[in-house]
């Protein structure tokens, strides 16, 4: 009788139960990211719907009150939901962002990309992304 249960005896019968995704929301992803510039909110479009990053020093500040060193920038993910991608699809998005805002990896334009050879020729040093020696 230590075999069964409620009734039914495990060698004989078996249950799959099929888990749900789980729900993923806005506030987990950047909860786990963990960067108090970054927001991240869904752009409803005739075109389609897409989620935008945006990285902000202050985001209460527009025009003249914008102090000169103010970093701002925004990455759009094109996915119609959140739960097309996984929660750490979206933490690896948005902390490249971080990344490249905050200095830690190579930027499009960073000029430290960049050298000149003997000939003044310009080389690429390091691609986009890699991170800062």
């Amino acid at each position: 009788m230590s075999d069964t249960v409620y009734n039914f005896d495990p060698d004989i019968f078996s249950i799959k139960v099929k888990r749900k995704n789980q729900r993923i929301t806005c506030a987990q992803i950047l909860k786990a990211i963990g960067c108090k510039h970054l927001s991240l909110e869904k752009i409803l479009t005739d075109a389609g719907d897409y989620f935008l990053f945006t990285y902000d020093t202050h985001p209460h500040l527009d025009g003249e009150d914008r102090p000169e060193g103010a970093d701002w920038a925004q990455h759009s993910v094109n996915v119609h939901q959140l739960n097309h991608m996984s929660l750490a699809e979206w933490i690896s998005e948005g902390s490249d962002m971080v990344k490249a805002m905050e200095g830690e990896t190579y930027g499009v334009d960073d000029p430290d990309r960049f050298a000149k050879d003997e000939d003044g020729n310009t080389i690429v040093v390091a691609r986009v992304g890699e991170p800062k020696q």
